[in-house]
C-alpha cells in the first residue's frame, strides 16, 4: 500500500537581512518569488546574522543557540532549506 504525503510547505532559512544587495540574497529572493509564483508554499524564515571572525569562525558562539531556537519554531513537519 502506497502512503501519500501531503506537502504542507517548506521554510527557507536565511541568515541576515533578505534585502541585502548581494548575489546570495538575490538568489534567495528569486527562489522565494518563483516558488510563490508557482503556488509552492515556500516561506522565508529569517535567521539572525552570522558574524564571522578573521579565522572564519563564528565571532559570537552564542548565536548558535539563537539560530537553533529560531529553527525549532518552524512549522512541524515542514522541510527547512538553508
Amino acid at each position: 500500500m502506497r502512503s501519500e504525503h501531503i506537502f504542507s510547505g517548506a521554510v527557507f532559512a536565511v541568515p541576515g537581512r533578505l534585502e541585502t544587495p548581494t548575489g546570495g540574497y538575490e538568489y534567495a529572493r528569486q527562489l522565494i518569488a518563483r516558488a510563490r509564483a508557482r503556488h509552492l508554499p515556500l516561506r522565508h524564515w529569517p535567521l539572525p546574522p552570522l558574524p564571522i571572525d578573521a579565522n572564519g569562525a563564528l565571532a559570537d558562539p552564542r548565536i548558535v543557540t539563537e539560530v537553533r531556537d529560531r529553527l525549532s519554531a518552524a512549522p512541524t513537519g515542514w522541510p527547512v532549506l538553508m
